[in-house]
């Protein structure tokens, strides 16, 4: 029996892609909300960067640190947001407790300036603090704000 193997190959490297794809599309949608609300805390990010993507989208860098380790992640920006955040800015982190990677911005609040340390192990509720004002948009004068 003859079996053509290249035909063969392609098949199960098609799979194997198609596979892959749908567990990362399981673990960013489903998987890594749902582990995030379970056991979380809150910390402070700030932006360090903001990106025009290839697929003509924006996305936020962030950095935040959890018990003396940094960490960096990103958040794509759509056009519901009633304001956009701007480099510098500060802004409450919600991170999974046994995986600081896996973290989400939380874009509805900016951050006072009277409130940037964070305990060490973070805040399981993000703390009540007085109303602050958010600050006018500087223009941008080139790719990054």
């Amino acid at each position: 029996m003859n079996i053509r193997l290249e035909p063969l190959i392609r098949y199960f490297v098609i799979v194997g892609l198609t596979i892959v794809f749908v567990l990362y599309i399981y673990k960013k949608s489903i998987y890594e909300p749902r582990i995030l609300e379970e056991k979380h805390r809150f910390t402070i990010g700030e932006i360090i960067k903001i990106e025009h993507a290839a697929e003509g989208g924006r996305h936020a860098k962030y950095q935040y640190h959890v018990k003396g380790k940094f960490y960096l992640n990103s958040i794509a920006l759509d056009g519901t947001l009633n304001t956009q955040p701007i480099v510098g800015q500060h802004y409450f982190v919600k991170y999974y407790l046994l995986d600081p990677t896996i973290a989400d911005l939380i874009l509805s609040d900016l951050v006072s300036d009277s409130l940037l340390n964070a305990p060490i192990e973070g805040w399981e509720v993000i703390p009540v603090y007085g109303p602050i004002t958010t600050p006018e948009r500087i223009p941008s004068h080139g790719a990054d704000n």
